[in-house]
């Protein structure tokens, strides 16, 4: 493989600046039955709960601390809170229409001003002094969450049970030569939902269609058509 000659003359390998995990730990978190505000035009009732979804996971400071905290020559103290944004998926039974609305968690009477579990992290690191003290490092969170056990409160209000897998690393930007394969290809264009490519000779044929009810029934009916 051939190095980097100048700007314009690239073959074999490449420079890339990208984020090196210097260390890493893991931490299970386990919340039951919490109460979530919902944002809805009306009452829960009126729509479908169908599943919890969730954010990408921030790292924010632990009151005024700094993230890392040198405690010898070769170790740091990790101190923050990871806040994973909650959001309730439904269904609204009048249109079957799908939204998507921010569940903010209550504690006590008191609904929180956002949609974000917090969960503070604190742990030991193998981090060199020196360049904890020259800012170096960056901490970055990962999380995957699983809800089970959800009910309505009344109101606009549900209660889950939350599962947290989380990892948090020690991020710093390096610069690594690798061997490169040109630029990745151009993917395929994005995927529609499409009408039916035969809906009038389905639609025109005795066999496949039948001819349809042109006068009401006696029964009534109120529903949508899509499952409560």
């Amino acid at each position: 493989m051939e190095e980097r000659t100048c700007n314009t003359n690239t073959r074999g390998v490449e420079c890339l600046i990208v984020d090196k995990v210097y260390d890493a730990c893991s931490k299970r978190e386990c919340i039951q039955n919490m109460t979530f505000d919902l944002a809805l035009n009306g009452d829960i009732s009126e729509y479908t709960f169908l599943y919890a979804q969730f954010g990408d996971s921030e790292v924010e400071q632990y009151e005024d601390e700094p993230f890392f905290t040198e405690m010898d020559e070769c170790h740091a103290r990790l101190k923050c809170v990871v806040a994973i944004p909650i959001y309730a998926v439904l269904r609204r039974k009048c249109d079957c229409s799908i939204v998507a609305v921010e569940a903010k968690p209550v504690c006590g009477s008191t609904v929180q001003s956002d949609n974000k579990i917090r969960i503070p992290v604190s742990t030991v690191m193998d981090l060199n002094r020196k360049f904890v003290r020259q800012g170096r490092f960056a901490p970055v969170a990962e999380c995957f969450t699983e809800a089970n056990c959800v009910n309505r409160s009344g109101g606009c209000q549900i209660s889950m049970t939350l599962g947290f897998m989380i990892v948090v690393s020690a991020v710093s930007k390096v610069s690594l030569k690798v061997p490169t394969f040109g630029y990745c290809p151009i993917p395929e264009e994005c995927r529609e939902e499409e009408c039916a490519p035969n809906f009038c000779e389905t639609f025109l044929s005795e066999d496949i269609s039948a001819f349809r009810d042109f006068f009401p029934s006696n029964s009534s009916c109120d529903t949508c058509g899509c499952d409560d």
